[in-house]
This record gives C-alpha cells, structure tokens and sequence, in this order.
C-alpha cells in the first residue's frame, strides 16, 4: 500500500493500522502502516473508537481524533456536519467518563464564580432558558426543577448542617427576603403561608426554631394589621411602607419639605 500510493502526485497521509498509543513497539514497522486520502484517514479515526476495548483505550481513541481538527494544512478540511456532531458526541462521552462525580477544587469553584461574576444573559439565552423551563413543567417537574432522589437529599442535609454562611451572605440573604415578604399582598402572603404549613406537618422543631418562628410571627401579624389601619404620608398623602410605619413621611423628600414648613 506504501509503494503503490507514493508513486502519485495525490495528497495522502501515514495511518498506523495498529495505533501508537495501543502498540509503540509497531511505530516503524512498515507492515503497520499504510497511506490513505485525508477522508479515508479521518473515517478510520471516526471508526477507531467503536472497536477498542477498555475506557483507556476508548479515551485514547477520541484523543487521536480530536487532535486531526487542529491541521494547519488547507487539504486537511474533513469535518462535514454529520461527522462533527458525531466527534462532538465521542467527546462529550469521554469526558463524562473522565470527570462525572470528581470533586471540584476550591481553587477550581473560585475560578468558575469569578467568570460567571457580572455576567449577563442575552434575551436570546433567557427565551431559550424559558423554553427549557417549560418543557420540565409539561413533563411534571415541580417548580422547573428537577426533583433530587431520596440519596441526595440526605447528603444535601449532611451538607448543611454544618454550613456556616459569612456575614456579608447573611445580610444579602436578609435583604433579599424582607424585599420579597414586605411587596408581598395579602393574597399571596396567605397563599405562601398555607403552602409552608401543608408542607411542615409532622415536622419536629427544635426550641431555637420555635423562638425564632415566633418573632416573624409577631412581625407579620403587625403587618397585616397595618394594612388594614395604614398610616398616610403628611406631605403627599401616599400611604407609609410598614418598614417605614415609625416616620411622618414616606421619603427623604418629603420630610425635607415637612420641616421646611415647620420652620416658617
């Protein structure tokens, strides 16, 4: 094959009928060795995968081929669209054997936050992310997320039990939560309230819990009867957020403006 094809003037490649990486002592041997056309080479390497044994030789297979797509040469063009969505299929399997269920470093999570840190979806990635949400609701996902098995929850529970957050997380989470509660009607705020009780039934609480729960329950009783009994600003007559139910005016404006008059 050797003799027959480097005679031409036709562009070919050196093809190892058994690889190097399965074999290095057949890595002169001329019997081992055999020129083919760019196709005929990338279609070997296409087929290569399918006929090892083992995942190390598996791996190493996917390897030789996606090292073909980094050609310099202009004759080396190989990829047509069916046969790169099936290297891209051969590489996402190779690296779900390599990296499924590895532990990331704290170095490598540090990294991964600080790129994702600012970063803004396109209105095309929201529609699609929109999309996908909707199709795992059609299927009977609970709020578009897929539901853990009973193996991983445990280990969740493991995990936060002894979590402990910083300050600066705790007063972000805080923030957060008084916003959504505090623009919360009526309405919503006794449906949320009845949904938490259905799925806290049968639960123990721990005294720590039940002191804390009494707080936000003496906090939100007061809120609900201040807004049957709200309290209007003096200046623009808008009604008073319950945050803000201690002042005489709904906002630094007005209180300027209030004692702007108290003064004349």
């Amino acid at each position: 094959m050797l003799d027959d094809r480097s005679k031409g003037d036709d562009y070919y490649e050196l093809h190892h009928i058994i690889p190097r990486s399965l074999d290095k002592s057949l890595e002169k041997d001329k019997r081992n060795m055999v020129l083919l056309t760019a196709k005929e080479h990338f279609i070997c390497h296409l087929l290569l995968p399918r006929f090892v044994v083992g995942k190390s030789n598996y791996i190493k297979m996917i390897n030789a081929l996606i090292r073909m797509q980094y050609s310099k040469s202009s004759n080396q063009k190989r990829y047509t669209s069916n046969s790169y969505q099936v290297v891209k299929k051969l590489i996402s399997d190779k690296n779900k054997i390599l990296f499924k269920g590895k532990p990331k470093s704290k170095e490598h999570k540090a990294k991964i936050s600080k790129s994702l840190q600012g970063r803004k979806l396109s209105p095309e990635h929201r529609e699609k992310c929109a999309k996908s949400n909707k199709n795992r609701a059609a299927k009977g996902f609970k709020g578009h997320i897929i539901p853990h098995s009973n193996e991983a929850k445990k280990k969740i529970s493991e995990k936060r039990k002894n979590q402990s957050f910083s300050k600066e997380s705790q007063i972000k989470k805080s923030k957060s939560l008084k916003k959504y509660w505090n623009n919360m009607s009526l309405e919503e705020y006794n449906e949320r309230c009845s949904k938490i009780s259905k799925s806290t039934k049968g639960r123990i609480i721990s005294n720590e819990t039940r002191k804390k729960l009494s707080k936000i329950n003496l906090n939100n009783s007061k809120r609900i009867e201040y807004e049957k009994n709200p309290k209007n600003c003096k200046i623009c007559k808008t009604m008073i957020e319950f945050r803000k139910r201690k002042n005489q005016c709904c906002s630094r404006s007005c209180a300027r403006i209030l004692q702007h008059s108290h003064k004349d």
